[in-house]
This record gives C-alpha cells, sequence and structure tokens, in this order.
C-alpha cells in the first residue's frame, strides 16, 4: 500500500522522518524537511514504518540534495 508523507525531520543515518495523514511515524532514506512524498512501506515495527519513496510530491526548497 502506497502512503503519503509529510517530512518534518532527520533522523539517524539521514533517513527523515515524517508523519502520514493519521499521525503514523515513517522513516525513509533519501528525503528532507519539507518533501512530500509517496512511499511504499517495508517494515512495520512496533511504533513506526520503514518505507522507501516511490514518487517526490513536493520537494524541500530549494530543491534537493539527493537528485544531484
Amino acid at each position: 500500500m502506497v502512503q503519503h508523507v509529510t517530512i518534518t525531520g532527520l533522523a539517524d543515518k539521514g533517513r527523515g522522518v515524517g508523519r502520514d495523514e493519521t499521525g503514523r511515524v515513517y522513516f525513509i532514506k533519501e528525503t528532507a524537511p519539507g518533501d512530500v512524498v509517496n512511499v511504499q512501506v517495508l517494515r512495520k515495527k512496533k511504533s513506526f514504518f520503514e518505507a522507501i519513496v516511490t514518487e517526490y510530491v513536493t520537494l524541500s526548497p530549494p530543491g534537493h540534495p539527493f537528485l544531484c
């Protein structure tokens, strides 16, 4: 299932941390605060999900370092 997530911060190992519309927490590689992404869940943990980006809906200004 694809989820729509807004990235609000950075966590360990440079992963972005964000929440979906229901407030569930996601850790996602190759994201930055301000990004809005669609993700595919890889693992469900007790209190969060680990996911990968399937689509960048909105990039954080002034662009995105992972696309360089």
